[in-house]
């Protein structure tokens, strides 16, 4: 039975994000909304933001799952680490985050120019698939990728472990 206290926390704080929407919705001029949304530079990005989430989502989704079942079954400390890495990126600010995807970018531009022809290869096949079946900036698309994949990636490995405790139960 959940005590009356944490019943009290649980709608206080559903009473609060219900205040906040209200207080959007009241706030709003539907005149400038409407204005704002025939600019054509407010449709384009809206329709990047459309495109490269649902790709990044659909990413999310064919690696998370693979990458979830492997370290929910697997016990060796490899994987282990493989875990821990993942879960950083919960913990890291997503600034930190943006700003190594930039930092990656900058010094694959320096892989680039560098006389090694294996990472030269790798930078410049990396960009051509980005910019051909991604979105025109590419920084972005690795950015909504990997914003969301942690958090996606802890529930599916948490319903997988439920799921083949609850299989081996059957069993």
């Amino acid at each position: 039975m959940i005590k009356w206290g944490f019943r009290f926390v649980l709608f206080g704080f559903i009473f609060l994000i219900l205040l906040l929407l209200l207080a959007d919705v009241l706030y709003v001029n539907y005149a400038a909304i409407k204005e704002v949304y025939q600019s054509d530079y407010i449709r384009n990005a809206l329709l990047l933001t459309i495109k490269t989430s649902l790709t990044a989502l659909v990413l999310c989704v064919l690696i998370g799952v693979p990458v979830a079942y492997t370290l929910s079954k697997a016990k060796s400390k490899g994987y282990f680490i493989a875990d821990i890495l993942i879960d950083l990126l919960i913990i890291l600010p997503i600034i930190v985050i943006g700003i190594s995807i930039l930092v990656f970018f900058r010094v694959g531009t320096d892989f680039t120019q560098s006389g090694n022809p294996i990472l030269s290869f790798l930078v410049q096949l990396y960009s051509h698939l980005a910019n051909s079946l991604f979105t025109q900036k590419p920084a972005l698309f690795l950015f909504s990728f990997f914003a969301p994949f942690p958090l996606l990636f802890a529930q599916l490995k948490l319903d997988l472990i439920k799921s083949i405790q609850d299989l081996n139960k059957w069993l």
